[in-house]
């Protein structure tokens, strides 16, 4: 796909989803079709995804911007060094996914296929991809369970469309600093 049809939008996911992807047990998604929604809001195959996360800004001595993950560092306790503070700065202030910018996401996933089903269509191969770990006979409550967690009591019986976001990790960032504060 040429670059200038290319697209990127973020999405978000949580801290044990953002471990799974990295692990490599997540290659896929649902999300609620909204209604009379024809084609995917989150993009087509070739499309990029940049994940947005839990994180930290961290200004270091030389006015630099770096991110921390919560999914990676959930027991970050101590940021250091920060500008005009002493070496030890005490616990991060943690920022929710949603004010992600795009400089602080580490992960991009490219869109390789997108569908709409019920979503008590899951397969048990499905749960394995969402990055359900868990024995054969439990993916489909464990990812009934997590799918509650999310959307609420009750979501998993209201069995909606929902868009199957399946993606390959383009890339993933190790260390994200912004340079020129």
């Amino acid at each position: 796909m040429d670059d200038a049809e290319m697209k990127e939008r973020p999405i978000i996911f949580s801290g044990p989803m953002v471990r799974a992807i990295l692990a490599g047990e997540k290659t896929q998604t649902r999300r609620i079709v909204k209604p009379q929604a024809v084609k995917c809001p989150y993009g087509k195959p070739g499309d990029r995804l940049w994940v947005r996360e839990s994180f930290c800004e961290v200004v270091d001595q030389y006015g630099s911007k770096r991110a921390h993950y919560r999914a990676s560092e959930p027991n970050l306790e101590v940021i250091r060094p920060m500008k005009d503070r002493p070496p030890y700065a005490g616990p991060p202030k943690w920022k929710p996914s949603i004010h992600m910018p795009r400089w602080a996401s580490r992960i991009d996933l490219e869109i390789t296929h997108v569908r709409s089903q019920r979503l008590q269509a899951i397969t048990v191969g499905a749960a394995r991809a969402e990055g359900i770990v868990a024995q054969p006979g439990y993916l489909a409550s464990e990812f009934k369970a997590l799918w509650e967690s999310i959307h609420g009591s009750g979501s998993w019986d209201k069995n909606p469309w929902v868009w199957v976001i399946e993606f390959e990790i383009e890339s993933v960032k190790s260390d994200r600093l912004f340079l020129g504060l």
